[in-house]
């Protein structure tokens, strides 16, 4: 039996990743041994608590360096007043040797695991400041005429560092925590307690672990749905936007899907259980947005290559700089140490690193709130490259289910007659188009009648007796071999005949010997399929229609919607092959398709993209799904994966130009010219700040999509 949500969630509490190497998974929070960043809750349910551990040493600090902050204020303002080193040394001393310690920890795994990150830098940068000052401070006793004793102290530097890069972590366990809260949101405030009928009709509360499959569950008036299931009684408008992103309240009846997590509205209503726990969908879509945000997207590999390179080349750029100042201006070493030392703070590569897994990250969750879920990070990446987008044609551009489009009759019957006749008959039949007969009649409120001596007859027609009137009911030409349709042209054969046009299936149906009417049966198109594939026509992304059906049908589909290449009558290893063939011709193709029938080409389309609405191979067989069974969704998944290879694109630049300023700066390259030098501390704010605009950019991803966005939205 699947696990219920509480026990689920209990199982997963002790669990945290590294957003950087999702591939580091841990039973406590902590710190990454390969890149030294706080470790994230795995499933989201401790929202607020994955950076707590370091609370103490941040108020230790901050309170030590604000002290220490007002002293450098006050030398500035009123210069007489001296470096006060013991009191600075006081101050910085708990700060670099006690707050500092889960830095130091971070810095000395990363050599110990040979995986040089920021954390390398920063122990080597406050460790060199804080020793470096305690030295001159000794030499002061010793030899206060010698060179090291004329040098600045550094002790104030290096506190500030320490809490700056302190508050910068906390900052970053925040937005990163605001990051994946759409995934919260997705999961949080589920109904604790469930109100079960049992088989005397009696009502209880239960707690939600209780509750099994088959079991009938009461919605009430503004309560949360428990599980998912059918309704088996009542209706209400149903908020069901954190699951298919639809704007508005979804009208729900007898018969109809509720999803756990969703809001009722003012009805009533009683529903069976089907999936429970980890199986219903939004725990489900929960589940994939996890595995996108943790999966790596291709880039992430290349930039840490880079950035281990770039570690070592910092080292050295240190290194130098600390010789060459001591080399050409001995009487300045101190500016020297100054400036090795703002090289290794300023030069930390974590804005590197956050680039891409933050945007990554972000864009998920916001894909998620729209009802779009990518199996991971390539789909999500891959999808903006696509150049040719290949359509299925039933319950892809059509809803999948055929409906009743035309009904015309003779003029002696009533509409209701006509209809309560023939759904009467296709009640009893298998036939699919039977159905559309029958949910018209059901739509328009019109009973069936006791149909009696009911005989099918395959691939034809069928025929029963109803009210004591025989009716028949199937194709012309079967029909026409019973004695029932003339040859003769008449105003029901001139209008059957254009509906045939228009691309509809006619069934007819005669009472005793005579004709009596016809129904027109088509699958419709979506409402959105024409403005989807004319947003696709004037984007990079040219559509393409694929389908089993017959070539006159599929060309009328494709000139409804404006597509103008149709290939049809296409078996499944067929559309497979297709599919293979425009790759080969150089084409990134993705394809959108709902059944059996597509999922070997979605497996092997680049992107495979399945309606939520779809068979359950199709979704497997998908790199994205989209759960509101509506195109639209289609635009904003391209619009999402454009906005994202943006966003990496410009947190990648930024990083990249500002390490390569900041440690040309910090080296002091334009003090003979202009006089300036970094002083840590500034390098120390500089380096935070610029992790902290990498996550903000990437925080803007929450808004690259609405649920509507428009065609020229998309066609950029």
């Amino acid at each position: 039996m699947p696990q219920n949500n509480s026990v689920m969630l209990s199982n997963r509490e002790t669990q945290y990743f590294c957003p950087m190497h999702p591939e580091v998974v841990q039973d406590k929070p902590g710190s990454c041994p390969k890149c030294g960043m706080d470790l994230d809750a795995l499933w989201p349910t401790q929202k607020g608590q994955e950076h707590q551990y370091m609370r103490r040493e941040l108020w230790v600090a901050i309170s030590c360096s604000i002290v220490l902050l007002a002293i450098m204020l006050l030398r500035i303002i009123f210069s007489a007043i001296g470096e006060l080193p013991v009191v600075t040394l006081l101050l910085a001393t708990p700060v670099c040797l006690w707050s500092a310690l889960p830095l130091y920890r971070r810095g000395y795994h990363s050599v110990i695991n040979r995986s040089l990150n920021m954390f390398t830098l920063i122990t080597l940068g406050v460790s060199v400041a804080y020793w470096y000052s305690a030295v001159v401070l000794l030499a002061r006793q010793i030899a206060p005429e010698g060179i090291l004793a004329a040098s600045h102290l550094y002790f104030d530097g290096a506190a500030i560092i320490v809490t700056l890069v302190l508050v910068g972590q906390r900052i970053e366990g925040r937005a990163r925590s605001r990051a994946r809260s759409a995934l919260y949101a997705l999961l949080e405030n589920a109904p604790k307690s469930a109100r079960i009928i049992d088989t005397d009709g009696n009502e209880k509360n239960v707690p939600i672990a209780e509750v099994k499959i088959g079991n009938l569950v009461r919605i009430l008036p503004g309560e949360k749905v428990v599980v998912d299931g059918t309704i088996t009684e009542g209706e209400s408008y149903v908020e069901q936007a954190m699951i298919t992103g639809e704007p508005y309240p979804v009208h729900k009846t007898a018969g109809e899907a509720l999803y756990a997590g969703t809001q009722n509205g003012n009805g009533s209503m009683i529903m069976r259980a089907e999936k429970i726990g980890a199986e219903t969908l939004s725990m489900q879509i929960g589940k994939m947005v996890l595995a996108a945000q943790q999966s790596r997207a291709p880039i992430q590999n290349l930039v840490d290559r880079i950035s281990a390179y770039f570690v070592w080349a910092v080292l050295v750029v240190a290194l130098v700089t600390l010789l060459t100042w001591w080399l050409l201006a001995p009487q300045q070493i101190a500016l020297g140490v100054r400036a090795a030392i703002s090289v290794l703070v300023i030069a930390c590569p974590c804005a590197l690193g956050l680039a891409t897994p933050m945007s990554i990250m972000v864009a998920n969750g916001r894909a998620a709130q729209c009802g779009i879920l990518f199996r991971d990070s390539e789909a999500l990446q891959s999808l903006a490259r696509a150049t040719i987008m290949v359509f299925d044609k039933t319950g892809t551009l059509t809803i999948g289910k055929p409906q009743v489009q035309t009904c015309q009759h003779l003029s002696s019957l009533s509409d209701h007659t006509f209809i309560q006749y023939a759904a009467s008959v296709e009640l009893l039949s298998e036939h699919p188009l039977a159905g559309a007969v029958v949910a018209l009649a059901k739509a328009q409120a019109i009973p069936t009648l006791p149909a009696s001596e009911f005989q099918a007859y395959s691939g034809k027609g069928v025929q029963a007796v109803v009210a004591q009137q025989q009716v028949t009911i199937g194709q012309e030409k079967w029909l026409q071999k019973r004695g029932i349709i003339s040859t003769a042209e008449s105003k029901l054969m001139k209008a059957a005949a254009h509906n045939r046009a228009e691309g509809a299936t006619v069934i007819y149906v005669a009472l005793g010997k005579e004709l009596a009417g016809f129904f027109a049966i088509s699958d419709p198109l979506r409402e959105e399929a024409q403005s989807v594939v004319k947003a696709l026509n004037a984007s990079k992304c040219r559509p393409l229609l694929l389908s089993g059906d017959n070539q006159d049908n599929v060309s009328l589909i494709g000139n409804r919607v404006g597509i103008k290449k149709v290939v049809a009558n296409q078996l499944p290893n067929q559309k497979l092959t297709f599919i293979r063939e425009l790759q080969e011709a150089g084409e990134v193709v993705a394809m959108v398709g709902d059944g059996i029938n597509d999922a070997p080409a979605l497996a092997q389309a680049n992107i495979g993209i399945a309606m939520g609405s779809g068979s359950d191979i199709a979704l497997e067989s998908s790199h994205i799904t989209l759960v509101r069974p509506n195109l639209q969704a289609l635009l904003e998944a391209l619009s999402m994966s454009r906005a994202v290879r943006r966003n990496i694109a410009q947190n990648l630049f930024f990083a990249f130009i500002y390490n390569t300023i900041g440690v040309v700066i910090a080296a002091g390259v334009l003090w003979p010219w202009l006089g300036i030098l970094l002083t840590p501390p500034v390098a120390a704010l500089a380096m935070t700040l610029s992790s902290i605009s990498v996550i903000l950019n990437a925080l803007r991803l929450r808004f690259a999509i609405s649920t509507a966005p428009s065609a020229n939205r998309v066609a950029t």
